[in-house]
Formats: C-alpha cells, structure tokens, sequence
C-alpha cells in the first residue's frame, strides 16, 4: 500500500542532481506551504519571501537509514527518518548542503551511497538469521549424541519441545507481525501526513499575521489549530509507539529460537562440567565396595569423561554405543569367589596371567558383566570400559594388550574425576605395554579404533603398523617377563 508513494517520490528525487529552489532553502515539511504560498499571493511574492531567508540556513532532505525488517519498499523515507530520530540513534549525513565555496554533491550519487548501504545492513542482517538459524540445528544435534544424563534431563527436554513448538508456530507468528507492522506504519504515515498539513496551516496563520496589525488578528483560528495540532502530535506518537512495540515483537520473536538453542547448549555444557565431579560429590572411589546402586554412577562417569568424550559422542553418533549400562539384570556380583570362577570357565574366559584368580569379566555374547562378591568401584569401572570397546584391536592385537587399554582408559576415567587410579588390580604388566603401545602411537589414534573398531581407525602410524601383522607380538617383553614371573 506504500509502493504508490515511492513510486511517485523517488524517481523524481533520483532524476534531479540539483533540488528545486523551494526544497533547497525549505527542505521536505515546507513545500505544501510554499506551493500554497504559489497559488496565493504568486510566484514573484514568493520568490522575494525567500530572499528574505538567511543565506546561511542549511535544512536537510529526510534521510532513509537502513531498517532492519526491510520496510524500505513499504514505508516511505519520511517515516523512516522520524522514527529513528524519535529512537535517539545518531544520523548520518546523507543528503546536505554545502558550504557555500564548495559544490552540492549530486542527489543521485548520495542516494546510490545510502542504497549500498542498506543493502549492505540487509545482507548483513540475513546473514545474522542465517547464523542464528544454524546454532539453533547445531544445538539439537549437539544434544542428540551427548551423554545420557543430558538427553534425560527434564530442563533440556522442556527446551526441545519450546524449540520444536517454536519451528511450528514462529513463521506464522512472524507473518502476523509483519502484517500487523505494515499496517502501523500505515496509521502511523497518516497521522504524519495530518500533522504535516495542519503545522503548514499555521505557518500560514503565522505568516499572515505578520502583515496584519494586533488587533485585526484571527486568534481564534489560530488558537484552534494550535490545540488541534497538539492532539495531532499526541496521536501521531501514539501511532510511533505502536509501531515500535510490534518492531519489538518481531525481534523477539525471531530471537526465541536462538535463544533457547543458546539456553540448550549452556545447560548441556554445565551438565557435563557437573558430571565431571559426580564420584566425588556421590563419596564413591575406587577403592569403595562396587554395588548394583552404582550402574547409574558408573555410566556417568564414563561418558562424563572429557579424555574420552569425542570418541564416545562419536560412538552415539555413529549408532555403536551399547545397551544400558543401568541394567542391573547385565550386572552381577556373584556371592561366591568359586561361582565367579565356574563362571569364566564355561565362558571360555582366560585368567590375566597362568595361576591368577579372574577378578571379574564382561560376556560379550551376553553383554553381561561378572564381578566376585568382594569387588571394588575400580574393578566394575574396568569391566564396564570392556562394554563400550569394540573388538577390533582385541582381535588385530592380543587379550593381553586388550585388558591393558582397558585399564588405561578405566584410570583416566578415574583421574578425569578427580580420583586417585585403582591399584587393585591384576593386570600391571598389560597396562605397561599398553601405556608403551599409546606412547608409541598416540591416545588419539588408538582410543578411536578401541571405542569405534575398523571405523575408528585412520591412517595414521597405527594403521600402518597394524598392516604388518605384527601387534600381537608388541606386548612380548611385558608378556615374558610375567611368563618368567
């Protein structure tokens, strides 16, 4: 509805490099009372009233400043210019005259600068939502492959059901707006245009009085439109502070998204920072005598470990994680030593060195842990790493190096949290050559293809190492010094 006041007025603005006399000396809110002046008292009356205007008056165009809703095809410049004064914001200069020495810069050029200009602030103002529209996606996907305790949480998942209420109902909302903001504008134009008509009015009045003595004077009449005038200044306010307030509507309502995606990734990472302190806060270490109460601890602290936490989130997101560790069917603590051993022999499961006890084994084929009725914290955190690995370093390597990794990885879990590592174990000689075998190789090649398998593995020095068919012999000083043991 604003396209016909545009069409008219800037084409004719953009046309002309050097202003007519009258906007030059009186600038936009004085030319109705001149061409009024025009048909009046005439062309030559008005000419010498100008004269009589100071020299050094200067009285700028109305300026178009960029908007940041794109209102500049639907709301004429003037508007435009009088709600950013009426917000405070500084102007800029960019239509004026110049001194008198120096040469006007033509219209066309300035209006071509301001036009780059707002294409500019409208670039960038698209580029702003589209940032703001990929954090919103980012966040989601972030909480989809993080830890359980975050995705379980009640706050993040009343935050994921806002965002996808939010997706829903936004554009709508935002159409609405618009809509409701086109038609402020609208009202507010009116009020201006009413506004402009009755302050030329009384310019007018003014003006005429100026010739006429004291006592022949229509006060009245100018009395009238000055309280007309004030109630036109109060309603054209009114129409400015509405449409600011749906303004305001609108970035709220383009904010709510990114907001609650900012929310969204705050509390996942002060989630997982908590987490990192749970064993400590819960009084459990790994000495403390293990318990079906702490599959939920135990599972927490393992993916609650920062070390581990990209091979893990990697695991969620390629579908490998494994079942619950919550399960307290999967979890058993045998109440006698002799029912533990039985256990692993029909398993097929190898005691950790010829002689030796097994101190607890995870099943894989019934994804079942096995602890002895003495177990300790440590002792259940090492079987529950076994649940997370793959098998694919167990099988291009040995057991042997397989159990030390296991405890490698069980004890940064433990220093990740604060706690001292668990030495009541039995596998110090594989945890040697697992320590040499991550030295040699590097945590961030061997930890991958521990937790991810073949997928996990680069080509890296490991992979290149692991093509000689060789691994299983790299724990062989470690294994000959137990044999001799």
């Amino acid at each position: 509805m604003f396209a016909s006041r545009i069409a008219e007025a800037e084409p004719k603005s953009a046309a002309t490099t050097n202003p007519p006399t009258l906007e030059r000396h009186l600038g936009d809110d004085a030319v109705f009372l001149m061409h009024f002046l025009q048909g009046t008292i005439g062309n030559q009356a008005t000419l010498r009233l100008l004269r009589r205007k100071r020299q050094d008056r200067v009285i700028e165009p109305a300026q178009c400043p960029p908007h940041p809703f794109n209102m500049r095809g639907r709301i004429p410049h003037k508007l435009l210019h009088r709600l950013r004064l009426s917000s405070g914001l500084p102007q800029s200069n960019v239509l004026g005259r110049q001194p008198a020495n120096q040469p006007d810069e033509p219209l066309d050029v300035a209006l071509a600068r301001q036009d780059l200009l707002d294409r500019i602030a409208e670039d960038n103002r698209k580029l702003r939502e589209q940032l703001d529209a990929a954090q919103v996606g980012i966040a989601e996907r972030d909480v989809q492959v993080a830890p359980f305790f975050v995705q379980e949480d009640p706050e993040i998942q009343r935050t994921q059901r806002q965002i996808a209420s939010g997706r829903a109902q936004v554009p709508a909302r935002l159409a609405k707006l618009q809509q409701s903001l086109t038609l402020a504008a609208s009202a507010a134009l009116r009020e201006s245009d009413n506004l402009d008509q009755l302050r030329a009015k009384i310019a007018l009045v003014q003006w005429l009085n100026s010739f006429t003595p004291a006592l022949l004077r229509d006060t009245a009449e100018y009395e009238a439109l000055l309280k007309q005038q004030k109630a036109g200044e109060r309603d054209y306010a009114d129409a400015v502070a509405f449409f600011e307030g749906v303004r305001r509507q609108i970035e709220i309502t383009k904010a709510f998204l990114p907001e609650r995606a900012a929310h969204l990734a705050e509390r996942s990472r002060f989630l997982q920072d908590q987490a990192t302190s749970a064993a400590r806060r819960a009084g459990i270490g790994p000495d403390t005598q293990a318990s079906a109460d702490q599959l939920a601890l135990l599972r927490t602290v393992i993916e609650a470990s920062p070390t581990l936490r990209p091979y893990l989130t990697q695991q969620r997101a390629e579908g490998r994680q494994p079942t619950d560790l919550r399960n307290a069917g999967r979890f058993i603590i045998h109440s006698r030593e002799s029912d533990l051993q039985d256990e692993a022999q029909k398993r097929g499961i190898e005691p950790p060195e010829p002689g030796k006890k097994i101190g607890g084994f995870y099943d894989r084929r019934t994804d079942t842990i096995h602890l002895p009725p003495n177990a300790q914290f440590g002792t259940a955190l090492h079987e529950s790493i076994h649940k997370y690995s793959q098998i694919f370093l167990r099988g291009a390597c040995n057991q042997f190096l397989n159990e030390g990794l296991t405890q490698y990885f069980a004890d940064i879990v433990l220093t990740d949290q604060g706690l001292p590592k668990f030495m009541g174990h039995e596998y110090g000689r594989q945890l040697a050559c697992a320590t040499r075998f991550i030295n040699t190789y590097h945590l961030d090649e061997v930890a991958p293809a521990y937790f991810l398998g073949f997928a996990g593995l680069g080509a890296g020095r490991l992979h290149q190492f692991l093509l000689t068919r060789q691994c299983h012999a790299f724990c062989a000083p470690e294994q000959g010094a137990a044999a001799g043991h």
